[in-house]
């Protein structure tokens, strides 16, 4: 074998190295499409001791009135499973019109991802700021199924 020979055919190995390559990557392309994404879930006061359907990677929102001149905000009471239900963080909310004046009661907001199969019980208590569980004037409950063949929200 020549070496013209050999450069010829390792030319045709490289452009066969080359196609192959860019089909995988087309095909890879090709099965990720992107599923729909899933409904974020709203929680509120009136949810107070309810059930929670959620899917896995599916966010939820617990929205509760707060009083923001007295310093008491809603904490989270003892940990919950985070291989079930991620913690995303919290933040006080307050929707306003274009002259800056209050639209809503504040709101704080709780927001948290599915992450695995399993259940939790969300337990949160109204506390003023620096104060102790024994020093909260309400509480909140919540029971969330996280479960991959959940259907109903």
């Amino acid at each position: 074998m020549t070496i013209r020979h050999a450069l010829a055919a390792s030319y045709r190995h490289a452009g066969l190295q080359a196609i192959m390559i860019s089909l995988l990557f087309i095909a890879g392309c090709a099965s990720t499409t992107r599923k729909p994404s899933l409904p974020v879930v709203l929680v509120d006061q009136a949810s107070n001791g309810a059930e929670v359907k959620l899917a896995p990677n599916q966010e939820m929102i617990i929205q509760l009135i707060v009083n923001i001149r007295d310093d008491i905000s809603w904490v989270m009471v003892g940990t919950i499973e985070e291989t079930i239900l991620q913690p995303l963080g919290q933040r006080l909310f307050q929707a306003r019109d274009s002259q800056d004046r209050p639209l809503t009661r504040p709101l704080e907001e709780i927001k948290f991802r599915a992450v695995g199969n399993g259940e939790v019980i969300i337990d949160l208590a109204y506390v003023p700021q620096g104060g102790t569980l024994a020093q909260s004037s309400n509480r909140f409950f919540l029971r969330v199924i996280v479960d991959e063949f959940a259907t109903s929200r």
